[in-house]
C-alpha cells in the first residue's frame, strides 16, 4: 500500500516542488490551498513536470486555510504523514500581521494531524530563519547559518 503524504500550501514554491518530489517517489500526495479556484493552477505546475497520468490519479487537492478550522480535518485524514510548508508570507514590520497567523495555522495543523492518528509530520521553516542579516553570498544558506537579528532590515 502506497503512503498518503500532505503537502499544506501547494500553491507555494517550495510546497509545489515537495508535491513534485512525492509523486516521482511513487505517493498519493494530498495538497492544501486556500481556495480550490487554484486547483488547476497546482495541476498544472505539477503536472509540467510529472507525468499527466500521476497527476491525475496520485494527487489530491483540497480547501484549508491556515487562518480558519474548517477543512483541516479532511484534509489530514487518511494522511500517513504531513509536510507542513505553508505559511504566511507578508512583507511587513507588524509581527501580528505575520506571527500569530504563522503560529495558529502551525497549531491548527498539528491539532488536525493529531486527531487524524497521522504518524509524521515535518515542519519546515520560512527563508526568515536563515536569510536576513547576512552580506550577499554565492554560496546556498544552511543549517549552519541563522538570521542576525541585531542586523535590522528585517520584516517580520
Amino acid at each position: 500500500m502506497t503512503d498518503t503524504v500532505l503537502v499544506t500550501g501547494g500553491t507555494g514554491f517550495v510546497g509545489a516542488w515537495c508535491v513534485v518530489d512525492l509523486l516521482n517517489r511513487g505517493y498519493r500526495v494530498r495538497t492544501t490551498v486556500r481556495d480550490l479556484a487554484a486547483e488547476q493552477r497546482v495541476r498544472s505546475v505539477v503536472g509540467s513536470i510529472v507525468a499527466p497520468e500521476t497527476v491525475r490519479d496520485q494527487l489530491g487537492v483540497v480547501a484549508a486555510d491556515l487562518s480558519a478550522d474548517d477543512g483541516w480535518a479532511s484534509a489530514t485524514s487518511g494522511v500517513d504523514a504531513v509536510l507542513h510548508v505553508a505559511s504566511p508570507m507578508v512583507a511587513t514590520r507588524e509581527e501580528e500581521a505575520v506571527i500569530r497567523p504563522a503560529v495558529d495555522g502551525v497549531l491548527r495543523v498539528l491539532r488536525a494531524a493529531r486527531d487524524a492518528g497521522v504518524r509524521r509530520v515535518v515542519y519546515t521553516s520560512s527563508c526568515g530563519a536563515v536569510y536576513y542579516g547576512h552580506p550577499p553570498q554565492p554560496d546556498p544558506f544552511d543549517e549552519t547559518r541563522w538570521t542576525d537579528v541585531s542586523a535590522g532590515g528585517m520584516s517580520a
